[in-house]
């Protein structure tokens, strides 16, 4: 039963479970089908991570997955009782909001004090959090050095604004040599 309604909603979507183009996902584990109804994307995501399936375009698939009802489903899995349960878990997270001004101090501690090898290990020399464009660029700096070069060449562009393009000034910086 799980296997069919999984099928019907990948199918839904233009996507075929072990079929032939490259967004069609190949499964490995006939176990995922089950879990898939149950958990949704965090069953896709942990699923893909175990090798108990995988897809040979990433992106084709999702784009396909999400813009079927608006990707509700993908989302949050294929069990009828599941927006009962999301609307009981959005009133038990505001009756039991934690968040306060009192707790901020101690939140901002535990998100944001970390060890500087933690952030040594994931960014590039700068220490700087930037999205980087992979076409060509096989490493960190290249990908933000690229995602630079390219912004800049963008028309149009608002380089003094662009920290949402490449992590603030280091976009400034990346630009100036």
């Amino acid at each position: 039963m799980a296997h069919a309604k999984i099928v019907r909603h990948f199918e839904a979507a233009g996507i075929e479970l072990n079929g032939p183009q490259p967004w069609d996902p190949q499964v490995h584990d006939p176990g995922l089908y089950s879990d898939l109804i149950r958990r949704g994307s965090l069953a896709l995501g942990e699923g893909y991570v175990q090798g108990r399936w995988n897809c040979d375009q990433l992106d084709g698939l999702f784009t396909r997955l999400l813009h079927q009802n608006g990707g509700e489903r993908a989302v949050h899995g294929l069990d009828a009782t599941a927006p009962i349960r999301r609307k009981l878990q959005a009133c038990k997270d505001q009756l039991l909001n934690r968040q306060s001004p009192q707790r901020a101090h101690q939140v901002g501690r535990r998100h944001y004090d970390v060890d500087p090898r933690v952030y040594a290990a994931m960014l590039d020399a700068r220490r700087i959090y930037s999205r980087g464009y992979w076409q060509q660029a096989q490493t960190p700096v290249a990908a933000r050095k690229d995602d630079a070069s390219a912004a800049i060449q963008a028309p149009n562009i608002n380089v003094a604004g662009s920290g949402s393009i490449s992590g603030g000034g280091g976009l400034i910086q990346t630009s100036s040599g």
